[in-house]
């Protein structure tokens, strides 16, 4: 296994750690494809089944942040942002024939996913703790949205009592 899921990322949100999770299991099967020599179409749908995902679950992160005020809001979406552009030029150099996905790139998707977790969405999650209490994993699990690949924006579900 390429890069291996740790409860001390988790952020103490299911469904936030249950995205962590497959995006874990993605980069591993970038990984995979990689090692054993896949043809290039392969690798391709493997990336962007990943830039999808990875767009999805940083709507859900950002429905989240602008629900309840997270004040790191403008630059956690940045860092999104930046992965997701990055993500979208490894896809169209891959898929023009101008890029092998290297260890590099292996490793660059490794690091900023693992670190970004240990850091900006373990932030978050102390936030959401601090303004939310004890239940604040049940009471921000409850309230997001679901987000499929390629959706709209996430849409509010009914408010419920807020701390």
């Amino acid at each position: 296994m390429f890069v291996i899921w740790s409860d001390d990322l988790a952020t103490g949100i299911e469904q936030i750690d249950n995205d962590h999770k497959d995006m874990f299991r993605l980069v591993n099967d970038l990984h995979e494809a990689v090692a054993s020599g896949r043809e290039p179409l392969h690798i391709a749908q493997v990336l962007t089944r990943l830039a999808d995902y990875a767009s999805g679950h940083f709507r859900r992160e950002e429905w989240a942040m602008q629900r309840w005020d997270y004040p790191g809001f403008e630059e956690h979406v940045a860092l999104h942002s930046q992965f997701l552009d990055r993500l979208a030029i490894l896809v169209h150099e891959h898929e023009l024939g101008s890029l092998t996905v290297s260890q590099n790139t292996l490793d660059f998707l490794k690091g900023w996913v693992v670190e970004h977790i240990a850091g900006q969405d373990r932030a978050l999650s102390e936030f959401l703790r601090k303004r939310l209490g004890a239940s604040f994993g049940g009471t921000v699990g409850r309230a997001l949205p679901t987000v499929r690949p390629g959706a709209d924006a996430p849409q509010a579900k009914p408010a419920e009592a807020d701390a």
